[in-house]
């Protein structure tokens, strides 16, 4: 919690204490003591015996002293500038409630000139400075395009700003990389949310089918483009591209529709699974805090129709075995093989639609960071 700051403005002085104003140190006499005219002196006289009586000193020189002593115990008077009755010193007119020191008092006509022409640079400055930022005022699109792949399963997110000049909708391509082809397209009208990211390279098998039996292979990567046209004649595009990445920890999501639960199968329920070679892996409900780089944590979050699902029939398994561990180059060695299994068990054929979006918050290794990636589902009464 921040610290309670005093209710007094910095750099004010407390009242009881009182700043001697050293600006009455210049003013004249008072009017009952008026200086006296010049007197005449003759050529070749002593101007210091003018006005001289005989051994004695004149009233004048009497006069002059005294007006110096009273015009010294005024000009260091701890009393305050009055400046209800003089508003106006040396030329500068003074605010009322202002009290002025000696340094801001004594500024000399050139320095004052000088600080003028400096206050009207930097307004000038200013000026031109706010005119330049109205004049650039446009700003480069961004799209942030996250895509792992779960072996055939693509699960991302696209990301947008910045796009207040791009003419909607953006396209959105995807390509096989394996035969440099497009499969599919679609247009996105709203890009104020993220668009999330979930398909299978089934589709890029099926409109590459003969070049995929012909290698004896099965599409593993995907590419995505997003296109985007700037300005309301589209005469710039601006493309970005991501191709999937691999993560060390494979999973999938599906609903299981089945009406009674078996070995394979789990009953009305959502279900998220991985299987895991060497280590474990802890799965929570609704504890995204939990998720960092190091703590081999993944949550998630059911949300129906717009309601979190409260977790109560949320449950984990980690069926653990051993076996060969193989790999890409191979085999590899003998480990510890984790099939995790987690539910949500929930009918969602009880009303004519529903609309249920699985959240899953995980680190993804790929990209370095932490992810929450939504998978959304779709039911009607029809399907069950």
């Amino acid at each position: 919690m921040a610290n309670n700051l005093d209710e007094r403005e910095f750099g004010s002085l407390p009242e009881e204490i009182s700043v001697p104003d050293p600006a009455l140190e210049f003013s004249p006499p008072p009017p009952e003591y008026p200086s006296p005219g010049p007197e005449i002196v003759e050529p070749g006289s002593d101007p210091m015996e003018s006005g001289r009586q005989g051994k004695g000193v004149s009233s004048r020189f009497y006069t002059l002293l005294l007006a110096a002593v009273i015009t010294f115990v005024l000009g260091f008077s701890p009393q305050p500038l009055d400046l209800a009755s003089r508003k106006q010193t040396r030329g500068h007119a003074i605010a009322e409630g202002i009290v002025i020191t000696e340094t801001a008092y004594r500024v000399e006509d050139g320095k004052e000139e000088q600080s003028e022409s400096s206050s009207e640079e930097t307004e000038s400055s200013q000026e031109q400075s706010q005119t330049s930022t109205e004049e650039v005022a446009y700003t480069e699109p961004e799209c942030e395009i996250v895509l792992s792949s779960m072996a055939s399963e693509m699960i991302g997110l696209i990301t947008f700003n910045n796009m207040d000049d791009v003419a909607l909708p953006v396209t959105l391509e995807y390509w096989d990389p394996e035969t440099e082809t497009m499969v599919f397209s679609e247009e996105i009208e709203d890009v104020s949310e993220p668009i999330p990211l979930n398909f299978t390279t089934e589709h890029f098998y099926d409109a590459n089918q003969a070049y995929y039996d012909a290698a004896g292979t099965f599409p593993m990567e995907a590419e995505v483009k997003v296109r985007m046209n700037l300005g309301a004649d589209g005469e710039e595009e601006r493309v970005f591209t991501q191709q999937s990445i691999p993560e060390e920890v494979q999973w999938w999501v599906y609903y299981d529709n089945s009406t009674e639960s078996g070995p394979y199968s789990h009953a009305l329920s959502f279900v998220w699974m991985s299987y895991l070679y060497g280590r474990g892996l802890t799965v929570v409900y609704n504890h995204p805090e939990l998720v960092t780089e190091e703590s081999q944590v993944i949550s998630l979050l059911l949300v129906v129709d717009g309601e979190a699902d409260p977790g109560d029939t949320f449950s984990v398994t980690d069926e653990v075995t051993s076996g060969d561990v193989y790999t890409t180059e191979g085999y590899t060695h003998y480990d510890e093989i984790h099939d995790i299994t987690a539910l949500i068990a929930r009918d969602m054929f009880d009303a004519p639609s529903h609309t249920a979006i699985l959240y899953v918050t995980t680190y993804l290794e790929g990209y370095d960071r932490i992810v929450t990636i939504p998978i959304e589902f779709r039911f009607s009464s029809s399907s069950g």
